[in-house]
């Protein structure tokens, strides 16, 4: 059903493009549209594969060389890192140092690597790029941030692509990205770039909620909004709890 869904929308998008070209245009343009706008997190979520895909709308495609840049990125927040080091035989964590403005997720795909889009400057303003996010500028010592990503790579939250994204005709690009089950609940930005020459000629900016459901975004919107009533509710439980398997157990040991 999916398969054939994302076969319709790709197949109006294709044809809205095509279309277009016999009219004049006023200037490049990048449409994007996604397989899905909502992940909802439950018990059973092991993980989401979501798909953006779009078209370049341009009268020039077939002389011209355009490249597309594709960031998925997560809300900034900020994270703890410890250093662990080797202490009588036994890992510990020692130092501990703040990284702030640490994005949850951070996903890219392009048709080439970025140096080849565009020059450093350029790819810094846009903020493409891991080493373009805002915690690797810090004084924080460089082994901290390379830590920290390296286990953010190890999550799969962050995710650059080492493909190059393939376009059709020239015109039709897709690009799938991989939500894993420990992704954070909040908004994402799908932003998709279209550079010609090394110049932005065009940005879409889409947004992606990932969000708690069922059982879990209750018990969560409980602990959130109601903390002292979770407390209560949470110390009742356990007290519940408690009694119940002492209970059990004296019963099982009057049979006995």
């Amino acid at each position: 059903m999916m398969r054939f869904i994302f076969t319709l929308v790709f197949g109006i998008v294709f044809g809205i493009v095509f279309t277009s070209f016999a009219l004049p245009l006023r200037a490049q343009e990048i449409v994007t549209d996604i397989s899905q706008y909502e992940i909802e997190l439950r018990h059973s979520f092991t993980g989401e594969t979501l798909l953006l895909f779009g078209a370049i709308n341009s009268d020039d495609v077939e002389s011209a060389r355009y490249e597309i840049v594709i960031a998925i990125t997560g809300e900034a927040r900020n994270h703890l890192v410890r250093k662990k080091e080797r202490v009588f035989g036994f890992w510990v964590n020692t130092e501990a140092k703040l990284l702030e403005n640490v994005p949850v997720y951070y996903a890219l795909a392009s048709t080439r690597p970025l140096s080849e889009i565009a020059d450093a400057e350029v790819l810094a303003n846009l903020k493409l790029g891991i080493e373009n996010q805002d915690f690797t500028a810090t004084a924080v010592p460089v082994d901290y941030i390379e830590g920290l990503i390296r286990n953010k790579e190890d999550e799969r939250l962050f995710a650059i692509s080492t493909e190059e994204m393939p376009v059709t005709s020239g015109v039709l690009f897709r690009a799938d990205f991989f939500f894993p089950a420990t992704v954070p609940s909040g908004s994402y930005t799908a932003a998709a770039y279209l550079f010609k020459d090394g110049v932005l000629l065009g940005r879409t900016d889409k947004v992606i909620r990932i969000d708690k459901a069922g059982f879990e975004r209750a018990v969560y919107t409980l602990a959130t909004e109601q903390p002292r009533l979770y407390g209560i509710m949470a110390v009742i439980i356990a007290l519940f709890a408690g009694w119940l398997a002492g209970f059990v157990t004296r019963r099982k040991s009057r049979l006995g």
